[in-house]
C-alpha cells in the first residue's frame, strides 16, 4: 500500500534522525495485522539489516556541532532503530512463519548480548514471541541484568518457554523495581502449576498495591494488597 511504501521510504532515509526512522518502524509494527504476505516480505527485507544494526548514524545524530545539537542530544536514543526493527521483524515472522529462515535466530542472539539495553529488551521480546530459538542461558543472563526493564522482558521470554522458572527468576519476587514484580504478577497465570500458587501468594502480599492487585487477578482471588489498599486507577 502507499502507506507502507511511504513508511519504508522514511525508514530507509539516512538523512532522517534515528528516532524519526524508529517511529516509522513502530508504525509498521502496528500495521502488522493488516499486512498480506507480499507486504510482510517487503517490510522484512527492508528491516532485516536494520535489525542487525547495519546502518550508519544520520548526519543529524552524528554531528555534535550541528546547530540543533542540544535537541539532538535530548532526542537521540541509542539503538532505537535497531530495536524497533528487530521487534517488528519478530512480530512479522510470528504472523508469517514461512518467511523465517536460519538468519533470524542469530539476530536474537546478537541482541541479547548487546551492550545497549533497548536492543537487549527487543531481543527478549523477540525470544518471547518465538520461544525455543535462543539458549536459556542467555535469558538467565538477562534475568540478572542491572536494568529493570531488561529483567522484566527476560521474565516474559522465560515464561513463554513454558518451563519452570529458575531460581534467578523466582528471586525477582523481591526485586527492588516494581515493574519487575509487576511482570511476574501479570504472567503468574501462565506459570507451571508447581510454581504458580506460591509465587502469586507472595506477590499478592506485595507492598505495592498495583502489584498485589495484578497478582490477585492472576490467581483469581481478591484484588487487594496486604494492607487492604484498593486500586481506583491504573
Amino acid at each position: 500500500s502507499s502507506l507502507v511504501s511511504g513508511l519504508l521510504d522514511l525508514v530507509l532515509d539516512p538523512a532522517e534522525p534515528e528516532n524519526h526512522r524508529s517511529s516509522a518502524v513502530a508504525a509498521l509494527l502496528e500495521l502488522t495485522p493488516s499486512l498480506d504476505e507480499k507486504e510482510g516480505r517487503q517490510v522484512i527485507d527492508v528491516l532485516r539489516p536494520l535489525a542487525a544494526g547495519d546502518y550508519p548514524a544520520s548526519p543529524f545524530d552524528q554531528d555534535e556541532a550541528h546547530p540543533f545539537s542540544a535537541i539532538r542530544v535530548s532526542m537521540h536514543i541509542d539503538g532505537s532503530l535497531r530495536a524497533a526493527a528487530l521487534q517488528s521483524v519478530a512480530r512479522l515472522l510470528k504472523r508469517f512463519p514461512q518467511l523465517s529462515g536460519e538468519w533470524f535466530p542469530p539476530l536474537l542472539f546478537a541482541a541479547l548480548v548487546d551492550d545497549v539495553a533497548r536492543v537487549q529488551r527487543a531481543g527478549l521480546l523477540g525470544a518471547a514471541e518465538h520461544p525455543g530459538l535462543v539458549p536459556s542461558v542467555l535469558i538467565t543472563r538477562a534475568l540478572r541484568s542491572e536494568r529493570p526493564f531488561v529483567r522484566a522482558n527476560a521474565i516474559r521470554a522465560w515464561v513463554a518457554t513454558g518451563e519452570e522458572l529458575p531460581d534467578d527468576a523466582l528471586a525477582l519476587t523481591r526485586d527492588e523495581a516494581p515493574i519487575v514484580r509487576m511482570t511476574l504478577a501479570e504472567l503468574g497465570a501462565h506459570l507451571p502449576d508447581i510454581q504458580r500458587a506460591d509465587l502469586l501468594s507472595e506477590l499478592s502480599a506485595d507492598p505495592d498495591p498495583l502489584v498485589s492487585f495484578r497478582a490477585g487477578l492472576a490467581s483469581g482471588g481478591p484484588a487487594a494488597g496486604a494492607s487492604g489498599s484498593s486500586i481506583t486507577s491504573s
